[in-house]
């Protein structure tokens, strides 16, 4: 009898934890590309392959790579624009913390123009066409002395770019840039769904401080970096990255350039708890995918109750990040290291190539068939996908 209600105990929480059509274990990881830097954004483009930002962090000579379906890479969009140093007043890549695919076939990319002290800007460039598109800069006052854009998302009709600027923290806010007159906005700066929570980063079990230029250490301020639209774009959903809190906000405010600030204030609505996270995406069904910093795992908010559950855990997916979906349905992210690096690592470089980028199933998305290159001429690892069994 005990025996009995301790099975329908653990069948009741089973059931709490998953969702209906997932159990414990039922998601795997697999490995799309490895890469021998730690990368800032990932977009995988119209022919599957992935373009993929290099962190200025590692100071590499390429900012954006392209990775095909064989893993090599290349310089993307080419080798002057992605490759070549930042002279003045040329327009070339510096510093490229988000990438983003749009559906139009343009791959947009956040360039924070920290490298070389450039103005940040919003490159889009045609896939297909091989030309640029346009370049949006992002001058005062939409951004400050303080400035670090982190990340964005583009709505599905690239009418508009919502920015994460988490700056130096208690200057953090959002800046909006309207992608068809190239005015840009700073928007709730300071608010309290934008500002780091004082709370301690803690990443892999360590806590993280920031090494400073005079050799002392200071508490990484870590403001608004994770965001994302649903696929109506309808709210913007985003937060600190030192935070245990999303919020979203309806795109309808943010585009309405005649709200005073007290009003764009009172549209943000908390919608739910979070962990301390780098990056979140969304798919169809509004199931909201949550890269977890802390225990090396992506979370999932459902829609339904907004309660958090998790869905893969892995103790190599350190600093999980660049959260996005691909043409194929899976969701895909990569693993920075980025508490690794010498910036968290009082000055000595921790991190070990190769940096993985992943691809897991996610709870409702239609997917097709796209195969795994079984072979990586990086580290030249035959098939990838069984790396990570014990």
């Amino acid at each position: 009898m005990k025996a009995d209600f301790l099975l329908a105990f653990l069948i009741l929480v089973a059931g709490l934890s998953f969702p209906p059509g997932l159990r414990a274990g039922d998601v795997s990881l697999d490995v799309a590309a490895e890469l021998r830097h730690g990368p800032s954004g990932l977009a995988v483009a119209p022919d599957n392959t992935l373009i993929v930002g290099l962190h200025q962090y590692f100071k590499t000579r390429e900012r954006v790579i392209r990775v095909d379906r064989q893993g090599e890479w290349s310089a993307f969009p080419s080798e002057e624009v992605a490759a070549q140093e930042v002279a003045e007043g040329a327009e070339v890549l510096d510093s490229v913390m988000g990438v983003h695919g749009g559906d139009r076939g343009i791959v947009w990319m956040l360039d924070n123009g920290r490298r070389g002290e450039q103005i940040p800007k919003v490159v889009g460039w045609h896939f297909s066409d091989r030309k640029l598109h346009r370049v949006f800069h992002l001058p005062e006052p939409s951004t400050i002395a303080t400035s670090f854009v982190a990340d964005f998302a583009v709505d599905p009709g690239e009418t508009h770019a919502y920015i994460a600027d988490p700056a130096s923290g208690v200057d953090a806010a959002l800046i909006v840039l309207n992608l068809r007159t190239g005015v840009s906005r700073r928007l709730l700066q300071g608010h309290l769904s934008v500002v780091p929570q004082e709370i301690p980063l803690v990443v892999s079990g360590r806590k993280l401080h920031a090494e400073c230029q005079d050799g002392s250490q200071a508490e990484p301020l870590a403001g608004v970096n994770p965001i994302a639209l649903d696929k109506k774009a309808k709210y913007l959903y985003y937060g600190p990255l030192k935070g245990q809190k999303l919020y979203r906000i309806a795109t309808s405010a943010l585009n309405d350039a005649s709200l005073g600030g007290e009003a764009l204030a009172a549209a943000v609505e908390e919608y739910s708890a979070k962990p301390i996270c780098d990056s979140i995406a969304i798919d169809t069904r509004d199931n909201i995918y949550v890269g977890d910093l802390t225990t090396n795992a992506i979370q999932v908010i459902l829609p339904k109750d907004r309660r958090m559950i998790e869905y893969v855990a892995d103790p190599k997916m350190a600093w999980p990040d660049g959260l996005t979906f691909g043409g194929d349905g899976r969701l895909y992210f990569y693993c920075s290291q980025l508490n690794r690096c010498s910036w968290f690592s009082v000055g000595q470089d921790e991190t070990k190539a190769p940096f993985l980028v992943y691809r897991v199933k996610p709870l409702f998305q239609p997917m097709i068939a796209n195969p795994l290159p079984d072979h990586n001429p990086l580290t030249e690892i035959r098939k990838l996908g069984e790396r990570l069994k014990p």
